[in-house]
């Protein structure tokens, strides 16, 4: 088993994806959107570790509150545009009496 010292780090946002961290020493890092998808822990040290979310991923989350509504409305104009230009009845554009 090797030994992995990552104390009292900042490794925000680092990826340990498929890993072995078996006896890795993470105490007292910052490990706020990290990613240990199938990473082995077997004897990994989490004490006194910040976890959460991080800034950049808060900050996407929120971007993407604020912007799809908008995308959706613009989208919904476009189809609603589409759907009276294919449907609407053309006919009522002449005045009554007048031949096409």
């Amino acid at each position: 088993m090797t030994s992995l010292n990552y104390t009292n780090q900042n490794l925000q946002n680092c990826s340990f994806k498929g890993q072995d961290l078996a006896g890795a020493d993470f105490s007292g890092s910052d490990l706020r959107g990290c990613d240990f998808t199938k990473a082995t822990l077997i004897g990994a040290n989490f004490q006194n570790i910040t976890t959460g979310q991080s800034y950049r991923q808060v900050s996407l989350l929120v971007a993407a509150i604020v912007v799809f509504p908008l995308v959706l409305f613009g989208f919904s104009m476009i189809a609603n545009q589409v759907l009276i230009i294919f449907f609407s009845d053309r006919t009522s554009d002449f005045p009554s009496g007048t031949l096409l």
